[in-house]
């Protein structure tokens, strides 16, 4: 397997992609800090700076390990600013998946993770530990789902949305763009873009008032 570039130190998800590169079999070329004052998860990790990208290096695969959609979009952003152009999808061999799948570029999906068939994980969705997605499910590019989260069937999640940890939504929601579903939130309706449910059953959450 090819060698790969983890770009973004710092982040406490880090430690799971390690784990993925090493079940897969794949050489962590480096590992780029990005920000200032990110600090790494593992000791002994090589961690260079993103200014001292080699061109050689830049040639690579590289993977974002940042859960915030936000994040892993400035941080994909950085590195095209900078030269990398390959972002394959980097698949935990502990996942269940179907025989019909859609990944598209850089998408990472975490370990014990189940998906149903006819599934797109649209480019640079993140599907983190033990989730399950339900079949003809769509995730738009950016989305993240957390660990354990239940997606129903028919389900449709837009561009930059964050499933949070342990979130169930019935099968056939939409849930819109940027929009936030809270820990444990149940969701039974659709979900408009750019606000955050919370609860069971989940409703959107108030903004405080001042």
């Amino acid at each position: 397997m090819s060698s790969i570039i983890l770009y973004g130190a710092g982040s406490p998800i880090l430690g799971d992609v390690e784990d993925t590169c090493r079940r897969l079999g794949r050489t962590i070329e480096a590992v780029v800090q990005n920000i200032a004052d990110a600090v790494p998860v593992e000791p002994g990790r090589r961690i260079i700076r993103h200014v001292e990208l080699t061109a050689a290096q830049l040639k690579l695969c590289f993977a974002f390990p940042l859960f915030g959609p936000a994040n892993r979009e400035f941080a994909w952003s950085e590195a095209v600013g900078l030269g990398a152009r390959t972002f394959e999808p980097l698949v935990d061999p502990t996942a269940i998946l179907p025989f019909r799948l859609t990944l598209e570029d850089g998408v990472y999906v975490n370990c014990g993770v189940v998906i149903g068939s006819h599934v797109r994980l649209g480019r640079f969705a993140f599907i983190n530990r033990a989730a399950i997605v339900g079949h003809h499910v769509e995730l738009d590019e950016f989305v993240s789902v957390g660990p354990g989260a239940n997606i129903g069937s028919l389900v449709r999640i837009g561009r930059g949305a964050l499933i949070g940890t342990g979130a169930v939504i019935a099968s056939g929601v939409r849930v819109g763009a940027g929009a936030v579903v809270g820990v444990g939130a149940v969701v039974l309706r659709d979900v408009a873009p750019g606000v955050t449910v919370l609860g069971n059953p989940a409703r959107v959450a108030e903004k405080a008032s001042g």
